[in-house]
């Protein structure tokens, strides 16, 4: 609503005038300068309307008083009416926009009353004209302003009076501006090698603008500048900012140089590693060239037999990088750890079973025992060989047995992994392990005829809180595939338990309330929890803009599922909603800036085998918005 202000003529009061600059549109004041805590506010002329105290600079931020940008504010303590005064030149019929940020520190809007008003003189007694009242709240700063015009060209006086009451402390002060309200552009300078693109091209002053910088490979943006200075907020690397939009048109320059360039050397690269360089999330080969700016990656692939433990090793090239045109990048440190190889049995007959492991191009030592071995120095029957088999027969059916397989790779520690097998039944290719489960009760009686049943090669396991609060039980699986069910008892709503297995990955994990409404016989997991699935490890979830980019650890999985959302989510929520990539990264475009979000990912290895669903979460802001106060009716005091 624009508000014609009519009533007063004529110039502002001569002495004043003459004795203060007579501001200019557009007018900006925002305390800052060279102050001591609580002088006098000096650059304005002040009137007491009650009480002695005038509006003072101040640093401080008790009492909900830090100001809303840079290091000072104009405040007023409790008690006083107080009045601030400084001559502005306006022209008739032009809209103009009045706006400022305050707050206070009480908890009752009556004892905080903000007032901005169109003077004829620096005097309260003076023709005035009110512009805008706020009965300020508690909390973060508010925006207030107000849209008008006058009548008559001429010098005027912006008067902003304080009331402070009993129950705050202080009223705070900040940021005041009186612009011409109507759309400014923004351009940018052309420069070679640089795109600057602002959203919107044009807008009203002291709404936001975003801003985004596209450079060409090989050429650094070393700074941007703005005509006129705005304070330019920018995301992660400062190609992304935004900045909130002065009463003039606004140009930006971007300071555009040459990037370093040279070849990469990758340097101290571990034993028993190989690396894959991602560059600007391209796979690039050692000793390609490469720019300053450039994001570089390394991926960590392990020789068969090793495993690594590493998080992100992502770093921006700077200059410090290159020497004699040679980029050397040390390659994080990672430890590397010898693991084996991975056994697996075949029962051919109820007496012959065929061990089988994977081949890591060295020789091998294998047994078969009936019981489980501990120490392998003075054990007779090894069998040495560099096949990547062994059959051994004469077996008693139905008899639980263990074959170890040690791979004895040149440099490599000693290690003997293990299947454990029963004659007779079919194996499918895996090592048993032990399943922990445990059980919890809300109201401490067990659960009440709720059952859990663990199925495999034909043989069902049942498992049951009898009483109590909670309880742990063990499961020994024979390496392969199993099917896990539920009985529905008399209050499941009770019920809670979580199973992991040796390795402390979590197979099934159902929260109090998972299972109120489970029928009987429902399949709650099924496949080989000894071998799950490798969950993926997130090692980046950054926003920037309306894009969110999750990075995440390269495992076994042949694809990805990723899924961003809002609020809560189910599983069956992210099946229908995932979207597959065999990338570790992935960026979500054009998302709601004024929500929070989380992102989840799932690893698939193959049809039936799957990882659990991870989440990872950050808040993502929304740049500050222009919230719009409702114009009152204006009063005339002549």
């Amino acid at each position: 609503m624009l508000v014609v202000l009519a009533g007063i003529t004529g110039t502002a009061n001569a002495a004043f005038a003459q004795t203060t600059t007579v501001h200019t549109v557009p007018f900006y004041e925002d305390f800052e300068g060279t102050h001591t805590q609580g002088d006098v506010i000096n650059t304005w002329m002040q009137q007491s309307e009650k009480k002695s105290d005038a509006w003072v600079f101040n640093s401080e931020t008790d009492y909900n008083r830090e100001p809303n940008s840079g290091t000072w504010n104009a405040t007023l303590l409790w008690g006083n009416i107080d009045w601030l005064f400084t001559p502005v030149q306006l022209e008739a019929g032009k809209p103009y926009r009045v706006a400022m940020y305050a707050r206070q520190d009480g908890t009752e809007t009556k004892d905080a009353i903000l007032q901005v008003y169109l003077c004829a003189e620096a005097d309260m007694n003076a023709r005035k004209t009110m512009i805008t009242e706020t009965r300020l709240t508690n909390g973060n700063y508010e925006y207030i302003y107000e849209d008008f015009t006058v009548d008559s060209s001429a010098t005027y006086v912006l008067g902003i009076r304080g009331e402070v009451g009993g129950t705050p402390m202080y009223i705070s002060l900040d940021d005041i501006s009186l612009v011409e309200y109507k759309k400014y552009s923004i351009s940018a300078t052309p420069t070679e090698h640089c795109t600057i693109t602002a959203t919107p091209e044009a807008t009203y002053p002291n709404n936001t603008v975003d801003v985004r910088v596209t450079m060409d490979r090989g050429y650094i943006l070393d700074s941007l500048t703005a005509t006129p200075n705005v304070s330019l907020n920018w995301y992660g690397q400062g190609r992304h900012g935004y900045f909130t939009m002065p009463g003039e048109d606004v140009v930006l320059t971007p300071h555009v140089r040459p990037a370093k360039s040279g070849i990469l050397d990758l340097v101290d690269i571990p034993d028993h590693v190989s690396i894959r360089t991602m560059v600007n999330g391209v796979e690039a080969a050692n000793h390609s060239t490469i720019y300053e700016g450039d994001t570089l990656c390394a991926e960590y692939i392990p020789a068969a037999g090793y495993t690594v433990d590493y998080d992100n090793s992502c770093s921006v090239v700077r200059p410090y990088f290159f020497v004699n045109d040679t980029c050397h990048w040390s390659v994080p440190y990672v430890e590397v750890v010898f693991v084996g190889t991975k056994v697996g049995v075949e029962c051919t007959d109820s007496a012959t079973a065929v061990v089988t492991w994977n081949d890591l191009g060295c020789e091998y030592d294998v047994i078969v025992s009936d019981h489980e071995i501990q120490h392998f120095r003075y054990q007779k029957g090894i069998h040495h060989t560099s096949d990547t088999t062994y059959t051994m027969e004469g077996l008693t059916a139905g008899k639980t047995y263990y074959a170890y397989v040690c791979a004895r790779m040149e440099g490599a520690e000693e290690v003997w992994n293990k299947a454990q097998f029963v004659a007779g039944q079919k194996q499918e290719s895996g090592e048993g392990c032990v399943l922990t489960i445990d059980g919890y009760d809300k109201y401490k009686d067990g659960w009440n005829g709720g059952k859990l049943h663990f199925v495999e090669n034909g043989i069902e396991t049942v498992v049951a809180m009898t009483e109590g609060e909670e309880e742990t039980f063990t499961y020994t699986t024979y390496g392969g595939k199993v099917d896990i069910t539920w009985t529905k008892g008399d209050y499941d709503d009770e019920v809670s338990f979580r199973i992991t297995n040796a390795d402390g990955d979590i197979v099934l994990d159902m929260q109090e309330g998972d299972m109120t409404n489970t029928p009987d016989g429902t399949l709650l997991w099924s496949g080989n929890p000894c071998s799950l699935c490798p969950t993926p490890k997130v090692v980046e979830f950054v926003t920037d803009g309306t894009d969110i980019t999750m990075r995440w650890r390269k495992t076994d999985a042949s694809s990805y599922l990723v899924a961003l959302y809002n609020g809560t989510a189910t599983d069956e929520h992210f099946d229908t909603v995932a979207i597959r990539t065999t990338d570790t990264v992935y960026t979500f475009h054009n998302i709601d800036t004024c929500r929070y979000y989380a992102a989840a990912i799932q690893a698939q290895c193959d049809e039936q085998s799957a990882s659990i669903w991870i989440t990872a979460g950050e808040h993502t802001p929304s740049v500050p918005a222009v919230m719009p106060w409702q114009p009152i009716t204006l009063d005339y005091h002549a």
